[in-house]
């Protein structure tokens, strides 16, 4: 095993976003190197604890939770969950590719709250994908 240093938290909205900053941390996490290689992480500076904040995720992510981001793996695949940049604000949605572009789902329920978004070609410039998730910590869902 490895313990991975996270540089900072990043907090990532599961909602509307929140401002994107980073903090120190006294987290340490451990993974085996082998499963690490196995995500296709090459190296600890790969990846980044983010810190979830928002319910627009749940039941899957819920607020509070830690979420460890592939930040070399950002090619979109579909029905995957990205910390991405949309519109300026840090997120985590499940991405799917489609024939119109890019939707930007989130796993709650309530579509009223949480309305899926579209970014077509024309509006590439609104999305950036920071990174695939590979993991998620936290205590509820279990």
């Amino acid at each position: 095993t490895t313990v991975m240093d996270s540089c900072g938290d990043v907090e990532i909205g599961a909602g509307y976003g929140v401002a994107l900053e980073l903090v120190e941390t006294k987290y340490r996490v451990p993974y085996q190197i082998e499963w690490l290689c196995s995500m296709g992480v090459r190296k600890p500076d790969d990846v980044r604890l983010m810190l979830v904040r928002g319910q627009s995720m749940e039941p899957i992510i819920f607020d509070s939770d830690k979420i460890l981001i592939h930040l070399k793996d950002t090619r979109i695949i579909s029905d995957a969950v990205f910390a991405i940049m949309l519109d300026g604000e840090p997120r985590i949605k499940r991405l799917f590719k489609s024939g119109e572009g890019i939707r930007i789902v989130s796993d709650n329920q309530d579509k009223v709250k949480y309305p899926d978004d579209l970014v077509t070609s024309e509006q590439a410039d609104r999305l950036v994908i920071i990174g695939r998730a590979i993991h998620r910590q936290g205590s509820k869902g279990l």
